[in-house]
C-alpha cells in the first residue's frame, strides 16, 4: 500500500522511485525493489479500470424499459471549450502520461499532494478520483512493545 501511495504523489512519482532503485548499492535488492515498484504500479493499473473507469459499453446503455429519457433541463454550454485541447486522452492513458512524471521533490516550492491533484483534474479527470481516493486515508502508525518475553 505505501508503494500505491507514494507513486500517487506527485512529490515522488513513479519515476522518482525508479530513479531511487536504481542508485541502489545492491545489485539484488535494487532489482527487488524495482520489481516491487513495478508490482505497484501494475496493481494500481488493474485497480484503477476495475473500480474508476466505466466500460464504454455502460455509458451506451439504454435503460432496461429501453425507453428513452427526455429532461427538460438545457443542456450545458461550455464556453471554455474552444480554448481546451482537441485531443482526448483515454482513462488508461491518464495513468500512463502521469507515471512518466518526474518528481516534484520535498523543496520549498512542493506542494501538498491534494492540492496538485485538485489543479490537475483537467489533465486526470478519471485518475484524480483514485489518487483522492488513496491519498486522503489518514495514515497510523502504531508502537510495538514487548513487556516480557519468555524464551
Amino acid at each position: 500500500m505505501l508503494d500505491l501511495v507514494a507513486v500517487l504523489d506527485p512529490r515522488v512519482t513513479y519515476e522518482g522511485l525508479k530513479r531511487q532503485a536504481l542508485r541502489g548499492e545492491d545489485p539484488g535488492r535494487r532489482e527487488d525493489y524495482l520489481k516491487q515498484i513495478n508490482y505497484a504500479v501494475d496493481s494500481l493499473r488493474e485497480y484503477y479500470l476495475e473500480n474508476y473507469v466505466l466500460p464504454t459499453s455502460a455509458l451506451l446503455s439504454n435503460p432496461a424499459d429501453n425507453t428513452p429519457k427526455v429532461s427538460n433541463t438545457p443542456k450545458p454550454f461550455d464556453f471554455f471549450a474552444i480554448y481546451a485541447s482537441s485531443t482526448t486522452t483515454s482513462p488508461t492513458d491518464e495513468l500512463d502520461q502521469y507515471v512518466l512524471l518526474p518528481p516534484l521533490g520535498f523543496g520549498k516550492q512542493s506542494c501538498d499532494p491534494i492540492s496538485w491533484w485538485k489543479s490537475n483534474v483537467n489533465q486526470y479527470p478519471n485518475l484524480v478520483q483514485l489518487a483522492r481516493d488513496i491519498l486522503s486515508i489518514p495514515g497510523s502508525f502504531t508502537w510495538l512493545s514487548v513487556t516480557h518475553i519468555t524464551c
